[in-house]
């Protein structure tokens, strides 16, 4: 087991106004360096076995001062702050003054905006993810990372599955740390050594959302925390390695691939694997659909239940990725039964643990060109789950019927705001709009249920939907100033008592009663309920500007129903 802390180096000498310093190399301040001491205490006892840093002066420095002389620092080029080009060491000010334009369109595409001479997000993500599997190949026991603002919010939204167009929402103070647990050193093996006959072009490399299927399994295998990954290659191995090599990437080469089948490929992965791992994911190419919790579902059934075989099971049938502890290697070597590692499962079920997850896409593969068509399609459909989805995922967490139908009542209201908006000339995606009404309470009957349950959703692979359930029972103030799939979600859940419909004063005055006396309370009450009613009322104006198009356009239309409609939601 181990943990994974990434540290916000602290505060930098500024020279008056603060600035974009981006790749601007800046020394530590003395309030940054008091800040960094503090989090030298604050780790004291964290057992930190090794810290990574990004190689600018004000990493460097706050990395040494937590390290005290006493823990290894390694420099680590990739983990340097996003580049800001053009904009490099001016005042914000300066900057919306002399690009407007600029400033603005960052605004809209956050993801891809690129400053002259700088980078985007998603590069500086790329480059962060690269940092990871590096970092990870190597590291034993629990770490730091030292870096940036701008990379440690890509690195997080890319390990916690969030839109970069959400990435400003995570917080990163000077001297905050976050922390994950990065469980028990576990690998992967990978086989790509088939001879893909039946699909007839190379398997692993077919293209998946703008991957191949071997990519895309790395990429999940490696967010989840694996060390190493070995890739067992056959036909067209120099294609394979020229496309995957990396951090954390081997390849080992059946040359009898041709003859000898899918055990045989996995045995000499295994024997492959570091040494020093506690145990291995085993799948195929053609399996990548498994989501990231399945993987950590797995790695914390290893943790702790007493067996060496750990098999996700969807409905009942068993899927991939398969997790073996490495002791348990032997057994496989000597095996003479039939069917591979089914076969083993079989046989030694007593040493087998099947875990039930509600993820479809670990019993999927692509044997022949239908199973690829559907594993396509799959991808495309998962990106905002179905209502049937929904529905099972509200039956897998075992909500309550009360909340059951609460969540059902959300959802179809929030689809009827949704579709009147779209007719007034807005573009909301409705499906989306639905998906987050039926999930917004999926955790709630957890602590922090908004962020429990969107963490959830990340995980499945749903981060459209997440960032609607986040925001479902307070939005940022980045987010009030206009209508979008998370606003309606919030607005239709704020019109109900349990399952009966309520105007916002209605709600607010029962949220009141209950805190009568506490002034602190109220006062929070009040605060939110004037977030309500302004989100309504931005509502309200978009439609009745709708209308007034509509007129202009065409009198005759029905605007009055509209009207009709939307007075409705008043009373």
């Amino acid at each position: 087991m181990g943990t994974l802390y990434l540290i916000r180096h602290g505060l930098p000498a500024f020279e008056g106004e603060k600035r974009c310093i981006g790749a601007t190399d800046l020394p530590l301040s003395e309030e940054g360096r008091e800040q960094m001491r503090r989090v030298r205490e604050r780790l004291q006892h964290a057992n930190i076995r090794r810290i990574y840093v990004s190689p600018m002066a004000r990493t460097r420095e706050s990395a040494q001062i937590i390290s005290g002389g006493y823990i290894p620092v390694t420099e680590v080029p990739e983990l340097q702050e996003i580049h800001m080009g053009c904009w490099e060491n001016l005042t914000f000010s300066e900057i919306r003054e002399r690009y407007p334009e600029d400033y603005e369109a960052r605004g809209k595409n956050f993801a891809d905006f690129k400053p002259e001479g700088g980078e985007t997000f998603r590069e500086c993500r790329r480059r962060a993810y690269l940092a990871y599997r590096r970092i990870l190949t190597e590291a034993d026991g629990n770490i730091a990372i030292v870096a940036h603002a701008g990379l440690n919010r890509a690195l997080i939204s890319l390990l916690e599955d969030r839109s970069l167009s959400e990435v400003m929402e995570i917080p990163q103070a000077y001297g905050s740390v976050y922390h994950w647990n990065i469980g028990p050193r576990l690998g992967a093996v990978i086989t790509a050594a088939g001879c893909s006959s039946r699909m007839g072009s190379l398997k692993p490399l077919l293209p998946l959302g703008g991957e191949s299927l071997l990519e895309r399994e790395c990429r999940t295998l490696f967010r989840a925390g694996a060390r190493q990954i070995t890739i067992v290659t056959g036909r067209e191995a120099e294609c394979i390695e020229e496309q995957l090599a990396g951090p954390g990437i081997t390849f080992v080469h059946n040359a009898e691939y041709k003859t000898t089948g899918m055990l045989t490929s996995a045995c000499m992965g295994f024997r492959a694997t570091s040494s020093y791992l506690d145990g291995v994911y085993f799948l195929p190419a053609d399996a990548p659909l498994f989501s990231l919790y399945t993987l950590r579902r797995e790695a914390k059934e290893f943790s702790w239940a007493d067996a060496d075989l750990f098999r996700p099971v969807y409905q009942g049938e068993p899927g991939h990725p398969l997790l073996i502890r490495t002791s348990f290697f032997p057994v496989i070597y000597n095996y003479q039964g039939e069917c591979g590692l089914r076969g083993i499962c079989e046989t030694y079920s007593d040493r087998l643990h099947e875990i039930p997850v509600p993820d479809p896409g670990i019993v999927l593969d692509a044997d022949v060109p239908e199973d690829y068509e559907r594993l396509v399609a799959y991808d495309r459909s998962e990106n905002v789950p179905s209502r049937e989805r929904c529905l099972e995922l509200m039956e897998w967490r075992k909500l309550p019927e009360h909340l059951q139908a609460h969540c059902l009542a959300v959802a179809d209201l929030a689809v009827q705001m949704a579709s009147e908006y779209n007719r007034a000339g807005g573009h909301l995606d409705t499906a989306l709009v639905e998906a987050g009404g039926l999930l917004h309470d999926l955790e709630k009957q957890q602590p922090f249920h908004a962020a429990a349950a969107a963490d959830l959703l990340c995980q499945l692979g749903f981060a459209a939907v997440a960032d609607t359930v986040r925001y479902h029972e307070h939005l940022p103030e980045k987010k009030t100033k206009e209508i979008d799939e998370a606003a309606i979600v919030y607005l239709a859940d704020k019109f109900f008592l349990g399952t009966e419909l309520c105007t916002l004063k209605a709600r607010y005055e029962q949220r009141l009663a209950k805190y009568t006396g506490d002034r602190e309370a109220e006062a929070a009450i009040r605060r939110k309920q004037e977030t309500a009613e302004k989100m309504l009322q931005i509502y309200r104006d978009f439609l009745v500007k709708g209308a007034a198009e509509d007129r202009r356009k065409n009198p005759r239309e029905e605007t009055e129903k509209r009207s009709s409609e939307n007075a409705k939601m008043e009373e």
